[in-house]
């Protein structure tokens, strides 16, 4: 989607851009899933985990 806002500059610096973006949305996304799923373990004992997962894939789906 950046690289679509980013329309009209130079291909290279568009692709730059985006990717820089990218990248570090899913860092903090993957981020707060390993958080998520730490607590979860620790909490209850793996026991939370697959509900965990299952909303994670809820989520994906929105």
């Amino acid at each position: 989607m950046t690289a679509i806002v980013l329309e009209g500059t130079e291909p290279i610096i568009q692709w730059a851009i985006a990717g820089v973006a990218g990248g570090g949305v899913s860092a903090t996304i993957q981020s707060a899933t390993v958080a998520t799923r730490g607590l979860s373990s620790t909490f209850t004992f793996g026991l939370g985990n697959s509900a965990v997962a299952t909303g994670e894939n809820v989520a994906r789906l929105h």
